[in-house]
């Protein structure tokens, strides 16, 4: 557009010029070296109009165009800094700072909207410490604005712009003896608005008289809206920060409560094995005693009530241990390290008695896992106890165990050829207390599986029980797998 001017007026100019240059000299009757002089000088005399008239015609643009790189360094090195301030009152403070910069304002002020009040109250004010206005300072910050109280409650009010020419002179302006003192004059303001509502207020005042359309340039509007989107951004984080403090100090609140009824449940379990199993082993002791010593003595139907009393004392104490090692696994700590899958299989198979009457068959080698090594015992012992014990009457236990690597994790499948159990019953099978026979049948307490599905949960692991009613059970355990080559290793010295 500028391109365009330039050339319509040079050519306007042109046309002209030539149009009246060439028919002076003919109507004075000059003589030919008097025409020539006249050519020249008027050549001459066109390249300086032409030039006059260029220099006219550009230098506004020039000055416009400086203008406007200036505006838009101004507006980035504000986006800079108020993008890098830690938190709401340094992102004000560096927006008023650069609001400032380079501009006929003096002073700038950021009020902001407080919902609880129903007012505005100041933010921030730049300069802080002004030479003359100190009094229009520390009035601002005691004085709290209702609507159309003031600039920034006429902007409030009005939600645009609004421009006073001389705020001395404003009735509306609360603090018009303090300008005058600080030798303010034109006041302007600009709204802030989020969801539809004015949430803060900016303020400017020059000691001069700064004209209308001046004042409400968009230079000025456009840094007044990016320092109303750092007010917005700025008050978001501050609410995020907020709620993660609030949620910081409620895991906190809870992780004590948790921390405090870990310990009721250790000083309850501590109870339960010295407590409850002290008189057991009284029981136990005195029915063996009585067995001992007069057991020849006593009518069958005697015997047979001394012979229970002792399996019941055993079953309780069986029942404690089972509680107190199902408790363990959500109370211990567990260290996740390396652990050989075949070296832990061999090692709970020597433990059981029912091995040596069992048909086991062992597809080697099995790869390793990351967990923890006592509760991997665990869990196979709970699995394979049951796999060894719940077979039809006189029957043998056949059991099959294999692994192998499924991605990231080792797939163990544990299946016999037992009494199996209904789908409903292998949903529910993992839940403490659980018994699906009587315990004239198959003795246990109904916690062992249980323990050990907590102990591959708290592992990184899962158990999968499909089952059918008469042809057996198949155990699908999947655990970290061990590997050297990736970052699965440093989960070896992560506690859980």
């Amino acid at each position: 557009m500028r391109a365009l001017v330039v050339v319509t007026a040079y050519l306007l100019l042109s046309v002209l010029w030539i149009a009246f240059s060439d028919a002076t000299p003919a109507g004075l009757a000059l003589a030919p070296a008097q025409i020539q002089t006249a050519q020249t000088l008027k050549g001459w005399a066109f390249v300086v109009v032409s030039s006059v008239l260029m220099v006219l015609l550009l230098v506004p643009y020039e000055r416009r165009g400086e203008r406007t790189r200036v505006g838009l360094q101004r507006s980035f090195d504000l986006t800079s800094a108020i993008g890098s301030a830690p938190d709401l009152e340094t992102a004000l403070r560096e927006g008023l700072r650069h609001a400032l910069r380079d501009s006929p304002w003096a002073l700038a002020e950021v009020w902001l909207y407080e919902p609880s009040r129903q007012d505005l109250a100041l933010a921030s004010v730049r300069p802080e410490h002004p030479a003359d206005g100190g009094d229009f300072v520390r009035a601002g910050y005691h004085t709290r604005l209702r609507r159309g109280e003031g600039l920034a409650g006429r902007v409030w009010r009005d939600v645009h712009s609004v421009w006073i020419e001389d705020v001395r002179r404003e009735d509306t302006f609360c603090r018009r003896d303090e300008a005058a003192v600080a030798g303010l004059r034109t006041g302007v303001g600009f709204p802030f608005i989020a969801a539809d509502r004015v949430v803060a207020v900016l303020c400017l005042y020059a000691t001069r008289v700064v004209p209308r359309r001046a004042a409400l340039s968009g230079l000025d509007l456009l840094l007044a809206n990016q320092i109303g989107a750092a007010i917005a951004t700025k008050q978001a984080e501050a609410a995020v920060r907020r709620l993660n403090d609030d949620l910081e100090f409620r895991v906190a609140e809870r992780t004590a409560e948790l921390s405090e009824l870990t310990r009721e449940l250790e000083a309850f379990a501590r109870t339960v094995s010295h407590d409850l199993k002290a008189p057991l082993r009284t029981i136990s002791g005195l029915a063996a005693s009585v067995d001992e010593d007069i057991g020849h003595e006593l009518d069958p139907s005697s015997r047979s009530h001394v012979t229970h009393i002792r399996r019941s004392a055993e079953e309780m104490t069986t029942l404690i241990e089972d509680l107190l090692a199902y408790s363990q696994q959500s109370r211990v700590r567990l260290v996740l390290e390396p652990v050989d899958l075949e070296a832990a299989l061999d090692e709970t198979l020597a433990t059981l008695d029912a091995f040596a009457e069992a048909s086991i068959v062992v597809r080697r080698p099995l790869p390793s896992v990351v967990g923890n090594r006592a509760a991997v015992r665990l869990v196979l012992t709970n699995v394979l106890s049951n796999a060894l014990k719940f077979v039809a009457p006189g029957a043998r236990a056949h059991v099959r165990i294999e692994a192998a690597r499924e991605r990231d994790d080792v797939r163990l499948v544990i299946a016999d050829a037992g009494i199996g159990m209904s789908t409903a019953d292998a949903e529910r099978v993992v839940e403490p207390f659980v018994r699906l026979h009587a315990a004239e049948s198959y003795a246990g307490t109904g916690i062992g599986l249980a323990a050990a599905h907590r102990a591959i949960i708290r592992m990184g692991g899962s158990l999968t029980i499909t089952s059918t009613l008469g042809a057996g059970t198949t155990l699908t355990i999947d655990l970290p797998a061990f590997t050297t080559s990736d970052e699965r290793t440093d989960r070896m010295l992560v506690g859980v």
